[in-house]
């Protein structure tokens, strides 16, 4: 794996391949996962977009985001197809499960992974959050609790920092300061 972006890498396949040799010799893809439609069983039921390249084998991933691996091995006729649920953590392949489908006799493969992906879902976006345990409904009731003490320091930020300006001599006006001022915190 190679570090493209603060974010982003270029992964090969071949890194998380368990069973077969990863070499995409009958072709293979990886889905980038947003969700599941649970009225269908099949692969249709893990929704994303398709990753580009991802056929050859090497492709463009993010970290953060989940991923769906299928590596098609085997003959064309009897052709085995292995399913790897991936995310980047920490610059690292975090492999949460794999499901192979031998000559493709299981229709319903992907009803195998609804687990973990629905765990990956259910987890916070990140651990060291100090909110993480908070519902989002109590942080909005909260927020909106708070809203005239946000807004009223946020005024008061900016009239501090137009005044700083102005005393520096960077604007001839305090009007000009302050339209500075909160062009700054916009």
């Amino acid at each position: 794996m190679r570090r493209v972006t603060e974010t982003e890498y270029m992964i090969d396949s071949t890194e998380f391949d368990t069973e077969f040799d990863g070499d995409r010799y009958n072709d293979g893809w990886a889905k980038k996962i947003t969700g599941l439609d649970r009225t269908k069983s099949n692969g249709y039921s893990i929704l994303g977009d398709f990753v580009q390249n991802s056929k050859t084998g090497t492709y463009r991933v993010t970290e953060g985001c989940l991923y769906l691996d299928c590596d098609i091995q085997g003959s064309r006729k009897n052709n085995n197809s292995e399913y790897t649920l991936f995310t980047i953590f920490r610059g690292e392949i975090k492999i949460l499960n794999t499901y192979q489908n031998y000559r493709n006799e299981n229709r319903s493969w992907a009803v195998e992974l609804w687990g973990a992906i629905d765990a990956f879902f259910a987890q916070p976006e990140t651990d060291d959050s100090p909110l993480a345990h908070i519902s989002t409904d109590d942080l909005l009731a909260e927020l909106a609790k708070r809203e005239r003490k946000i807004n009223t320091e946020i005024r008061r930020r900016i009239m501090t920092r137009a005044w700083e300006l102005y005393k520096a001599e960077k604007y001839e006006t305090f009007s000009e300061a302050l339209s500075a001022s909160w062009a700054e915190k916009k």
